[in-house]
């Protein structure tokens, strides 16, 4: 059995990709009610979040 620390995060990234039918509507519930954060868009078509 591992435990948390044999885990290796440095470097270790994760990502997800939404595909979604109103893009304006999921960024918005994305920033204002879960509070992510906008890196990069590629306006009305693609965003990056954290």
């Amino acid at each position: 059995m591992t435990s948390s620390n044999d885990f290796p995060t440095a470097g270790v990234e994760l990502r997800h990709l939404l595909v979604v039918s109103d893009y304006a509507r999921s960024l918005a519930f994305y920033r204002n009610v879960l509070g992510a954060t906008v890196v990069r868009e590629f306006p009305g078509t693609l965003g990056f979040l954290t």
